[in-house]
C-alpha cells in the first residue's frame, strides 16, 4: 500500500478525528519544480517588495545536474535587500486546506555561503495574505539540508493557507527543491509539534537583547533521552539577567484562541539541577505581550508532568491574542521539555488539582494509531495500577490490560482491522478504527 493515503477514524468525546495510517500524498502540484512551462516555476508566487533597495530574481536550474531530487530546482538570487526580510519570499502553489487539520511543510535548501532564511505561514479566516507565524530563523550552508514547519489550519478552502520561503535577510544565492506539504489529519492538540518530532517547527527561543540584558541561551533537539517519541527540546541557558526570568522563553507559535474557554497546557520537563520555570499566559502584540498569569514550578533531574490552566475571559479571541510561554531565564542550566499539549474546553469549569495547578474538570483523552500499537495520552497523570479495556462496538470484551506504571501516556497492542472502543474509566474512553 506504499504511497496510498489511508485515514483512521478516531472518536473522542463525540467528535471525529482522522489520523493518517500511512504517509499522505504531497498536496503541492509542483514541489520539485519539474513542471516548468516557459521557464517559470509553475504555480509558485515569487514576491519582492517594489523599491530601489530590493533586487532579486528567480530562475529554474535544469542543466547543472545538482538538484536534490529530479532534474530541476529553484534558484533565487538576491542582489539587494531592505530592513524587512519578507521583502523577498516565494509562496507555494495553491492547495486546499481543511480547518482543524495539521499540515507539515518540508523543503530542501542550500545557499552559496552561510545564509539565514525562514519559513512563514500566511492566510486564515480573515485574509489569504494575513501573516500568521514563522519558523525560527535557520542557517543554510552550501550543502542540501531539510527544513520543516508545521501549522494547524483554522480556514478551509483552496489558497486559504500558504507557506513561504523567506530569504530577504542578506544578498546571496538561495536554492530550494523537493518541497512537500502533508496533511497529517485532525488533531486535538493545538500545538502541531508538541512532541518536537520535527525539531523546533512551530516553536521559537526568545532571548532578550535589549540594552542591559545579559541573557544568553541556545535551543537544540536531542534524539537520546526523549521522554516521548524520538526527540525533545533542550534549552541551554548560559547567562541570565538577574530578576528577569522572562529574558529567556520557549515560545509557542500562532493559534486562534476563543473567549469563555479554558486552555490547559500540560508538559513533561526536567533539568540538570533544581531549576525553576514559569509557565506563563501572555496577551498578544495588541496588548503589548502583557503577563496575564502563570505558575512557577521546580524541575528535577527526572521527567515530571506539569499542568497549568488559564480561563480566557479577559483577552479577546483571535490569532496570537493569547499565548503560553515558558520562562526559563531565572538561572543558568539545562532545561528539557517534551510532549507539550494544549487543549481548549469551551465554558469548562475550573477545579484545583492536588499539585496546586488549576485544571479543567473535563478529563482529556486521545488515541493515536501507530504501526504496531495504539498510543494513549491523557492530560493528567493516572495513578498506577489501572486497567485498560478494549471492546468491540457491540460491547464484547476483546482484551484487558493492566498498566503498572503511573503516567500520562501508555501503549496498547494494535487489534485487527475494525472499530474498537478503548476505555480506562467512565471519564476516559474513545473509539478508533483500524484499517
Amino acid at each position: 500500500m506504499k504511497g496510498m493515503s489511508m485515514k483512521c477514524l478516531l472518536l473522542l468525546a463525540g467528535m471525529a478525528y482522522y489520523l493518517m495510517a500511512a504517509e499522505p500524498a504531497n498536496l503541492l502540484t509542483n514541489g520539485g519544480f519539474e513542471t516548468n512551462p516557459n521557464g517559470a516555476a509553475y504555480g509558485w508566487l515569487f514576491q519582492t517588495q517594489t523599491n530601489d533597495s530590493v533586487q532579486a530574481e528567480r530562475v529554474i536550474d535544469s542543466t547543472s545536474g545538482t538538484a536534490k531530487e529530479g532534474t530541476n530546482f529553484c534558484r533565487i538570487t538576491v542582489t539587494g535587500v531592505s530592513s524587512q526580510n519578507w521583502h523577498v519570499q516565494m509562496k507555494d502553489p495553491t492547495w486546499a486546506a481543511d480547518s482543524g487539520h495539521k499540515y507539515q511543510f518540508s523543503m530542501w535548501a542550500r545557499a552559496d555561503s552561510a545564509r539565514t532564511a525562514q519559513i512563514s505561514v500566511y492566510g486564515g479566516p480573515s485574509s489569504n495574505d494575513t501573516y500568521r507565524t514563522s519558523s525560527q530563523q535557520f542557517s543554510l550552508t552550501t550543502e542540501w539540508q531539510q527544513f520543516y514547519m508545521v501549522f494547524i489550519s483554522d480556514a478551509k478552502g483552496a489558497g486559504k493557507i500558504n507557506f513561504a520561503f523567506v530569504c530577504g535577510f542578506h544578498t546571496g544565492v538561495y536554492d530550494i527543491d523537493d518541497v512537500v506539504i502533508l496533511d497529517k489529519g485532525l488533531t486535538n492538540n493545538m500545538y502541531p509539534n508538541g512532541d518536537f518530532e520535527v525539531g523546533g517547527a512551530g516553536w521559537s527561543l526568545y532571548v532578550n537583547n535589549d540594552e542591559g540584558s545579559t541573557a544568553a541561551a541556545t535551543m537544540s533537539f536531542p534524539s537520546e533521552g526523549a521522554r516521548e517519541g524520538s526527540t525533545f527540546c533542550r534549552i541551554q541557558v548560559t547567562a541570565v539577567t538577574e530578576g528577569n526570568d522572562w529574558h529567556v522563553q520557549l515560545q509557542d507559535g500562532s493559534w486562534t484562541s476563543k473567549e469563555n474557554t479554558s486552555y490547559t497546557i500540560s508538559l513533561l520537563a526536567k533539568a540538570d539541577n533544581a531549576l525553576t520555570i514559569n509557565i506563563a499566559a501572555q496577551a498578544g502584540k495588541s496588548r503589548d505581550y502583557e503577563y496575564l498569569g502563570g505558575s512557577s514550578v521546580t524541575l528535577t533531574q527526572e521527567w515530571q508532568p506539569f499542568t497549568f490552566t488559564y480561563s480566557n475571559d479577559s483577552v479577546g479571541p483571535g490569532p496570537d491574542s493569547l499565548n503560553f510561554f515558558i520562562y526559563c531565564g531565572a538561572a543558568v542550566g539545562t532545561y528539557d521539555f517534551d510532549s507539550i499539549v494544549l487543549l481548549g474546553t469551551e465554558g469548562a469549569g475550573v477545579v484545583e488539582s492536588p499539585n496546586g495547578f488549576s485544571t479543567t474538570a473535563q478529563r482529556q483523552f486521545s488515541l493515536q494509531l501507530r504501526p504496531e500499537q495504539i498510543r494513549c495520552h491523557t492530560n493528567e497523570v493516572i495513578a498506577a495500577p489501572f486497567t485498560v479495556d478494549i471492546y468491540t462496538v457491540q460491547g464484547r470484551l476483546f482484551s484487558s490490560q493492566s498498566v503498572t506504571a503511573a503516567g500520562r501516556s501508555f501503549d496498547l497492542p494494535r487489534p485487527p482491522s475494525g472499530t474498537w472502543v478503548v476505555k480506562v474509566d467512565a471519564n476516559r474512553s474513545g473509539a478508533i478504527t483500524i484499517p
